[in-house]
């Protein structure tokens, strides 16, 4: 059972496409009955069923609508590294807690990223007026939405 605010939403289509529909990206979980979501400053559990969701910075919420509210308020705009870029002088990485991002060690520079081997990292985006281009899972590349600000 979905949520009234998800319902209102995306009647049709359901959370995961409306979140697409907007370029955040996300890892569908338990056949798409947990969400996690990345927002701009850390990642967002979400249960579409109850619309219920957490942020690991510590807000909550219910209702899809809410949740990109949220994520798009943001004074500061982060985007993951993609597979294969190279990790530079400002990137942050995840901490072991998952809620606390720190700056890469110098040790790290220059090596492409590789999510295999590495816990996510994340970048500026600098220019927020400009087209950006996210992806819509974290864990697949092949489905992209552009989104301009």
């Amino acid at each position: 059972m979905l949520h009234i605010d998800d319902w209102l939403d995306a009647p049709a289509t359901g959370p995961a496409d409306y979140l697409s529909k907007h370029g955040i990206p996300f890892v569908s979980k338990n056949n798409g009955a947990h969400l996690i979501v990345e927002g701009s400053e850390c990642f967002i559990d979400y249960w579409p069923g109850t619309g219920k969701w957490h942020s690991r910075c510590g807000k909550q919420g219910f209702g899809v609508r809410k949740l990109i509210a949220f994520i798009e308020t943001s004074s500061t705009q982060f985007r993951l590294l993609k597979p294969g870029e190279r990790i530079e002088k400002d990137d942050e990485y995840l901490e072991d807690d998952c809620k606390t991002w720190s700056n890469v060690s110098h040790i790290m520079l220059r090596c492409e990223y590789n999510p295999l081997l590495f816990v996510p990292h994340r970048r500026i985006v600098l220019d927020t007026s400009a087209s950006i281009t996210r992806t819509t899972t974290l864990g697949d590349e092949n489905e992209r939405s552009a989104r301009t600000s």
